[in-house]
């Protein structure tokens, strides 16, 4: 279903943004530009945030943006790629979807600091589902958004930092490269890689403690952090670590032998049976079958 309402909503914003193939066909959208077009829809996208939590149609209409506007991203390129070559000298090229991205960026983010716990857990929703699901921001966009996630990282509320650590997660590595900027706002400082490792060893929520471990890459300076959940007081995280990360990470000789033995033994007697259960997996199914 949502397949097809893109495709019918694509039409009316080719209408609204492109001259018409065939002139001599007369539509109804022909009358409407496209900032009409882009303001009519941002109207409509900030409905969403005044929805709950509980209320799985915010999810969906939020997934529902997402791909509207991967898909509207994917069609404005292929055809602004006959009109302007093969050059890539403009890495990112402005067409009708980037710049209604950017409109709908630029009235939710705002919405970040709202009173309302709703509204904020939405925003963040929508903001990280966007930075997950297109392939590319705009520059600006992206400082914008990684500055705003930044600082809901610090909200007193734990859905709206799950949210921000989905997003971060995303543009950690990314971000971390381009550190250096002009402002001297304390939440410009640092890296955003760092921040979230401080939030996995510190924050008090379980959620976010278990979201930033399941969207985290595997690097030489993440991997000590993964590997310390094993001793979090929240069982459903550790068993995250045995049932998915370990799993994930493939051989294990690369860690030292020490580790290896701390990993086994805190694992087998873990007070909590699941976690028990998946390190025996891991070490059944995985670690043996490495050596072998």
């Amino acid at each position: 279903l949502h397949r097809k309402l893109v495709i019918t909503l694509r039409k009316i914003q080719e209408a609204c943004c492109y001259e018409p193939v065939n002139p001599r066909k007369q539509v109804r959208e022909e009358s409407f530009e496209e900032d009409d077009f882009n303001n009519e829809f941002g109207r409509c996208a900030i409905r969403i945030l005044a929805v709950k939590k509980s209320e799985l149609v915010g999810d969906r209409m939020v997934r529902f943006l997402g791909l509207f506007l991967k898909h509207a991203t994917e069609k404005d390129s292929a055809i602004a790629q006959p009109d302007t070559g093969t050059d890539a000298t403009e890495s990112f090229p402005e067409t009708p979807s980037t710049r209604l991205t950017s409109h709908v960026v630029s009235i939710v983010l705002p919405l970040l600091h709202a009173k309302d716990k709703v509204v904020r857990f939405r925003s963040a929703q929508v903001v990280a589902h966007l930075i997950n699901t297109l392939d590319s921001v705009d520059d600006e966009v992206f400082q914008h958004i990684r500055m705003g996630l930044l600082k809901r990282l610090r909200d007193k509320e734990p859905t709206v930092r799950v949210q921000a650590v989905y997003g971060l997660g995303r543009i950690a590595f990314e971000a971390d490269e381009d550190t250096e900027d002009e402002d001297s706002d304390d939440d410009s400082a640092g890296g955003v890689l760092e921040k979230l490792l401080d939030v996995l060893q510190h924050d008090p929520s379980a959620d976010v403690r278990r979201c930033i471990l399941q969207n985290l890459q595997f690097t030489t300076t993440t991997l000590p952090y993964l590997l310390e959940r094993a001793r979090d007081v929240d069982a459903g995280t550790r068993r995250v670590l045995y049932s998915r990360i370990l799993p994930a990470l493939g051989d294990f000789r690369h860690m030292s032998l020490t580790h290896r033995e701390k990993l086994l033994r805190w694992g087998l007697r873990d007070r909590d049976e699941n976690v028990r259960k998946a390190t025996a997996r891991v070490f059944r199914e995985r670690w043996i079958e490495y050596c072998a």
